[in-house]
């Protein structure tokens, strides 16, 4: 009991804006050009948005598999409805403006070379 009363409780209706972040993952094959590119779409896609307030977006890692992004911004509102909402729209609008710029997506492959 002493535990949860002493603890810090979060009541979502008082907020006013939720913070979120998302990764995103490119291939390796990628130019620099493009690559240099991506945290400029990211902004101009958040801040084309209504609900959505941008914070910041960098690559942040080379990975096993991709080159790392991190995006972080605010949904101007604590319904969480509208959250996974504003949410879609962003992840959408984000893989409409990589395929329109011809930047490809990270997924798992392997690459098999074969010596005689």
């Amino acid at each position: 009991n002493k535990e949860l009363t002493s603890s810090r409780i979060r009541n979502y209706k008082t907020m006013e804006k939720r913070r979120d972040s998302f990764k995103i993952g490119v291939v390796y094959e990628i130019k620099r050009a493009k690559l240099e590119k991506i945290p400029e779409i990211i902004k101009n896609i958040i801040d084309n948005q209504d609900q959505l307030e941008y914070i910041r977006c960098h690559f942040g890692e080379d990975g096993d598999l991709s080159l790392n992004f991190e995006g972080v911004y605010y949904v101007k509102s604590y319904d969480y409805d509208v959250y996974r909402q504003a949410k879609q729209s962003l992840l959408l609008e984000i893989f409409a403006s990589f395929e329109k710029e011809d930047i490809s997506f990270a997924y798992p492959t392997q690459e098999i070379v074969l010596r005689k």
